[in-house]
C-alpha cells in the first residue's frame, strides 16, 4: 500500500499552515486557496485537514475511472498524478471525488501528489494532526465519517 496523508483531527488546531505550505511549495504563493490540502471545520472544536489519500478512503482507482482522458494516473512509485498536459478541466474528477480534495485552478485539476514524497504539510504540522504513512482500516473508517459530516 501506497503511504498517503492521514489525518488526525484530534489534535488539529485549525491553524492551517499545511494549506500555506502546500500553495506555497506548488505555486510559490502563500494563497491557501491554491493549497491540495484543505483544512474544513466540524463545528467549534474540530477541525479535518483533508488531502487526497492516493485511493486509500475513496477506491482505488476511482477519480481515474471517470477521467475522459486518462490524464489521471499512478506513476511508478504508485502516486495518483494528473497530467496537466492533458487535463482538459472538464471538472468530472472535481464533481465526483467523494472525498472533495481534488482542486480547480486556472482551468486544471490539480491534487496533492505527496510533493514527491516529501510532503511539505505534514513538515509544518506541529500539531501532529497530519502524517505521512500508510493508513490502517481504523483510520480509513474514522476518516470516512468525519469527512461525511464535513464535505
Amino acid at each position: 500500500m501506497v503511504k498517503s496523508i492521514i489525518a488526525h483531527p484530534e489534535k488539529c488546531t485549525g491553524c492551517k499552515l499545511c494549506e500555506v505550505a502546500c500553495a506555497l511549495y506548488h505555486h510559490g504563493e502563500v494563497n491557501p486557496l491554491l493549497a491540495y490540502i484543505q483544512v474544513y471545520r466540524k463545528g467549534v472544536t474540530v477541525d479535518l485537514p483533508l488531502a487526497c489519500t492516493q485511493g486509500v478512503d475513496c477506491g482505488e482507482n476511482f477519480c481515474m475511472e471517470v477521467c475522459p482522458t486518462g490524464s489521471i494516473t499512478r506513476d511508478p512509485s504508485g502516486v495518483v498524478v494528473i497530467n496537466k498536459e492533458t487535463c482538459i478541466g472538464c471538472r468530472i474528477c472535481y464533481q465526483r471525488c467523494p472525498m472533495k480534495v481534488i482542486q480547480m485552478i486556472d482551468g486544471k485539476a490539480y491534487k496533492c501528489d505527496l510533493c514527491g514524497g516529501d510532503p511539505q504539510c505534514v513538515k509544518v504540522c506541529t500539531a501532529g494532526a497530519i502524517e505521512f504513512a500508510e493508513a490502517d482500516q481504523e483510520e480509513i473508517k474514522r476518516t470516512k465519517e468525519l469527512m461525511k459530516e464535513v464535505v
